[in-house]
Order: structure tokens, then sequence, then C-alpha cells
């Protein structure tokens, strides 16, 4: 597929999908290489953490357990910032070998080391990234407040959350395509946001709406499903009702991250191609190449 292409709205939404449709195989089996130990050592220390708790709570005993608590808090967190920036890199970092490479033509190895040769341009995004999302979150706070006096706009929040995902999606992607430092990138993603304004956050709402009524109503199936299984547990008169509850719980919330995390790569998936779509219209990268491909052919 080409990326840089100018997408109406329908387009930044079916191509998506299309997308994951012809490299999906390719793209998740290296999600899962590139991010498959992050998230087991996040959900093994995580349960291990509940585990613990649980039975120190029931046990009514307090020894060292502060101690281990904060430990193990601390591991988790680390783990989950790591794994954050992981994969909120991930994508990005895909679609930039898959344009300079092609489709398939590259391997885990070569995300790897894009990944080892962007870690510094990372850690700076981010760290950037908590000073820029500190400032803004002021501004959206008091936009979201003002849309808050009507009803119809409350209806607009979730325009202003898709422009607030979208704008750091469109800085990210273009930090690691561009030699811009932190603070330009914010700026021109501004620019490429407006570049079809309402066709970039129109299609990256309706994705952001869909994808969390799917989560929402999956995750509740999963968990009343699981709570009845585990009352009609109790109304046989298990013997092990505590470990019973530690492993159906435990089973609940690993569903419900791989889950969260699948659909979370879908709409990844979305906000990196309006990226390249809004690039084209503003730059007409590819338009460019063709031309300079016509010349050299003369």
């Amino acid at each position: 597929m080409q990326l840089y292409k100018i997408r109406t709205f329908g387009d930044l939404i079916s191509d998506t999908f299309t997308f994951l449709k012809q490299n999906g195989s390719h793209y998740y089996k290296n999600f899962l290489i590139v991010c498959g130990p992050f998230i087991l050592a996040y959900l093994v220390t995580f349960i291990f953490l509940f585990k613990y708790s649980i039975t120190n709570l029931n046990s009514q005993t307090t020894d060292v357990f502060p101690i281990y608590m904060f430990l193990i808090i601390g591991i988790i967190c680390f783990i989950a910032f790591m794994l954050m920036i992981i994969m909120y890199s991930f994508t990005p970092i895909y679609y930039k070998l898959y344009n300079e490479k092609g489709e398939g033509n590259f391997t885990t190895a070569d995300i790897v080391t894009a990944f080892k040769n962007n870690a510094g341009k990372m850690i700076l995004f981010f760290l950037t990234s908590i000073l820029v999302g500190i400032l803004s979150i002021i501004l959206l706070v008091l936009v979201m407040a003002i849309f808050a006096i009507t009803i119809i706009g409350i209806l607009g929040w979730p325009l202003i959350f898709a422009f607030y995902i979208l704008w750091f999606n469109n800085a990210l992607a273009e930090y690691l395509n561009s030699s811009k430092n932190p603070f330009e990138v914010f700026f021109y993603s501004f620019t490429l946001i407006f570049k079809g304004f309402w066709k970039n956050v129109g299609a990256t709402t309706i994705l952001l709406l869909a994808i969390n009524i799917i989560m929402f109503a999956l995750n509740i199936t999963i968990q009343l499903i699981a709570g009845v299984g585990f009352a009609n547990g109790l109304s046989n008169l298990m013997q092990d009702v505590e470990n019973t509850s530690i492993v159906i719980i435990s089973i609940i919330y690993i569903l419900i991250m791989l889950i969260n995390i699948f659909c979370y790569s879908i709409f990844q998936n979305n906000l990196t191609l309006i990226y390249f779509s809004s690039k084209e219209e503003l730059e007409n990268i590819n338009t460019q190449d063709d031309i300079d491909l016509i010349g050299s052919a003369e």
C-alpha cells in the first residue's frame, strides 16, 4: 500500500483495515516479538502483587508487606512505563520501515535496530511530551468546560479527545521521520491536522468511539461470564475459594488487557495513516517523487 497518498474521510478508515488485511500477519508477529516480553513481564509482576496482597489481607499479617509491596509496585511502574513507550512507538517505527524498505522487506531485527537507533530521540520526545501534556491539559480542560455549557457541546467532547490524541501521534511520527526538534514537531502537528481538519479528526473520532464501544462490550461480557462461573463455584461449595478467585480475576485481567492492546493497535494504525495522508496533502511528497522520477527518466 502507498502510504504517502491523499485520502478522503472514508479512505482513512477503510485503508486502515486494508493495510492490516495485507500486512497484519507481519505487523502482529513483530508486535508480539518486540512488545510481548514486556507485556508478559507486566502481567506476571501484576498478578504476583495481586496474589500476594490478597493472601496477606486474608491472613491479616503485615510482616515486611509494605517493603515488598512498594518494591513490586516500583517494578510494575517501570515495566508499564517501558511498555507504554515501546507500544506507542512501535506503529510509527513500523510504518517508517515500511515506507523505506517496502512491504514485508524488513525483519524483527530491523525493527529492534530502529528502536535502538531512535532510543535517545524517543526518551527526549516522551520527556517533552510530559511538559507539553501538563501545559496543554489546562487548555484542554478549559475547552471542555466551555463545551459543557450545552448538551451539544458535551457531545463534542469526543472530537476534542480525538484532536488531542492525533496531535501527539502526529508529533511522534514526524519526529521519527524528520530532523525537527521535539517542540517543532508539536507545532508542525497542528499544521498537519488542519490540513483536512474535519476528515482527520472525524475519522479519528469515529474509530475511537467504535473501538471503545467494542472494548467496553467485550470487557463487560468477559466479566459477566467469569462472574457467573465464580458464583456457580461458590454455590457448589468450592473448597479453595481464595485461589479460585485469584485465578479467575487474573484470567479476566489478562483477557481484558490483551483485547485492549489489540484494539489500541488498530486505532494507532489509523492515526499513523492519517499522518502520512496529511503530510502528502501538505508537502506533495509522493507527487514530487513521481515528477523527479519522470525527469530522471527523460
